[in-house]
């Protein structure tokens, strides 16, 4: 079975909205919830906008890469006028 990416990226946010945040909703308090809101926020606003494959999934070095990858992307971003 041939999946495209549309389709990986249904089931994705099928599995998000119909299993992971409902669960998230019940397991953690109003307080909680908006700390992690708050947090998922920040972080997408420094998170990488492009795919950067060659970098190995070692979480010490995404956590060193990505909010640089995330500034150069955007500048990127800028330069080549994507999103727009």
């Amino acid at each position: 079975m041939v999946f495209t990416a549309a389709s990986r990226i249904r089931n994705h946010v099928t599995y998000e909205e119909g299993q992971l945040w409902p669960k998230l909703q019940l397991a953690l308090d109003a307080h909680e919830l908006d700390r992690l809101g708050t947090e998922l926020a920040k972080a997408k606003r420094t998170a990488p906008t492009r795919p950067h494959p060659r970098v190995r999934p070692d979480s010490q070095l995404l956590r060193a890469l990505v909010p640089w990858a995330g500034r150069l992307d955007r500048v990127l971003d800028v330069l080549t006028l994507r999103g727009r």
